[in-house]
């Protein structure tokens, strides 16, 4: 996936009008945890900004209450007979692009996170542990608001989205 998108950014840099790192990048969900992990291998990104993602893939594939995700988990663990604890030990280790594991390579100061209060998609706690991995990135916490309900704050994630933006990019 990395590669995809590492292609697809390349293409677009050989245009004379961009610059190198005059590029920003949003994503919502698994789109900011894909975008953190890539701005960990990819330094011709300016500044990014996550927004409902987090990190520490092990514990959020093992404690997401997406549907989906959770559906899939459940099958998994029935097929191979395991328990809850046994699934997360054989997640630890095996995903070398989290984004955990990639923020020491990231220039903290151009990340921007916004993170949900009552997040249990993408876990609260796993967007709290990537500021950690971040420390210099802007957090906002969109407190009361779930995964689905921070929707409500998208005029003001625009508004602070934009201004991160236009700081790190100018």
């Amino acid at each position: 996936v990395l590669f995809d998108y590492t292609q697809t950014l390349d293409s677009i840099l050989e245009d004379e009008r961009f610059k190198t790192n005059s590029i920003g990048a949003q994503g919502i969900s698994i789109g900011g945890i894909i975008l953190t992990s890539l701005m960990g291998v990819y330094k011709r990104i300016g500044a990014g900004i996550s927004i409902l993602g987090g990190g520490n893939l092990p514990e959020i594939i093992s404690n997401s209450a997406e549907p989906g995700i959770k559906k899939e988990r459940e099958k998994i663990k029935k097929r191979l007979g395991i328990s809850d604890e046994e699934f997360k030990a054989g997640l630890k280790g095996k995903i070398p692009l989290d984004p955990i594991n990639l923020a020491r390579y990231i220039d903290s100061r151009n990340m921007m996170l916004f993170i949900a209060g009552n997040d249990n998609t993408v876990p609260y706690e796993n967007g709290v542990e990537l500021a950690k991995h971040l420390p210099e990135a802007k957090v906002e916490y969109l407190n009361g608001l779930t995964h689905y309900s921070a929707i409500i704050a998208m005029p003001r994630i625009k508004k602070k989205s934009l201004k991160f933006l236009e700081e790190r990019l100018s």
